[in-house]
């Protein structure tokens, strides 16, 4: 798949109350798939800020009374280890905030069609693609009489916000051990998440380790946050930190130091890490 326009615009989300940025890859056919006389393609995957959108082309190879299309939940896209449904889609390709939810079984569809004429329809998928992940598989399961996959093959545009610097599990450990307050160190989640807890100027940067494998958007050296304005609560250190979460948005969260761990905490739940 050849990528050969990327864009960026900003336009108002369904689901947002102001303006959000949207990113969005145009791709040039060359991941056709031909279905029962039809060539169905990828016209375009824009990102959104909680919605990702994915522009399917449908070319027929003869005259049709009837084409049509189904919004099944079915399809969905594979990021990772993580699965994005469909909910809906839109057929009117310039105002992404107009789309009906899925409805299983019910078709759209255009009539009195043409060879070799595209027509257009676009998926809505409940959940924004990670971020920095450039890689993603868009498939629909044999529903309505036809079925899809395509992969992106690395050139979704979808810039990593994360900064990236050198890290040594080592070096960090030696910081830990002569660190008079206990905060410096090596965390673990239970999902097999690590970080590196390391003193930078007046505060500490979190730095990811290692992440699990169906998180491929995550590298060792990746900034995580970086804390501010620690103090005592009770036998806690508590500071505060513009976090990347798991799928790499980012979110102010409340940074808690115990004596066994580690919790960020924000208004959508809480990461813990045990210290190792």
């Amino acid at each position: 798949m050849k990528r050969i326009l990327t864009a960026i615009i900003c336009a108002c989300a369904a689901v947002a109350a102001a303006a959000q940025e949207e990113i969005v890859t145009y791709y040039d056919g060359n991941s056709s798939v031909k279905v029962d006389g039809f060539t169905w393609n990828i016209g375009s995957i824009t990102l959104a800020d909680t919605l990702t959108y994915v522009t399917i082309d449908i070319v027929p190879s003869k005259s049709q009374q009837r084409i049509e299309y189904y919004t099944n939940p079915p399809a969905v896209i594979t990021a990772g280890n993580t699965e994005i449904t469909c909910i809906g889609a839109h057929d009117r390709q310039s105002d992404l905030t107009k789309w009906h939810e899925s409805v299983r079984g019910r078709a759209y569809g255009w009539g009195n069609v043409e060879p070799d004429a595209i027509y257009s329809y676009t998926l809505v998928f409940g959940g924004r693609v990670p971020y920095g992940l450039k890689d993603i598989k868009i498939s629909n399961v044999r529903a309505g009489g036809y079925a899809f996959s395509f992969s992106t093959k690395g050139n979704l545009e979808n810039p990593d916000p994360c900064e990236n610097v050198e890290v040594s599990e080592d070096r960090i450990r030696e910081e830990g051990a002569a660190d008079k307050y206990g905060i410096a160190g090596v965390y673990e989640s239970v999902y097999g998440f690590r970080l590196g807890v390391t003193r930078y100027a007046s505060s500490y940067r979190i730095v990811c380790l290692g992440a699990p494998e169906g998180m491929p958007w995550w590298h060792s050296g990746d900034v995580k946050a970086s804390t501010s304005g620690l103090q005592m609560k009770g036998e806690a250190i508590v500071g505060k930190a513009s976090c990347f979460m798991a799928d790499k948005r980012l979110r102010e969260v409340e940074v808690v130091f115990e004596k066994t761990g580690l919790k960020l905490v924000s208004p959508e739940g809480t990461e813990s890490y045990l210290k190792k």
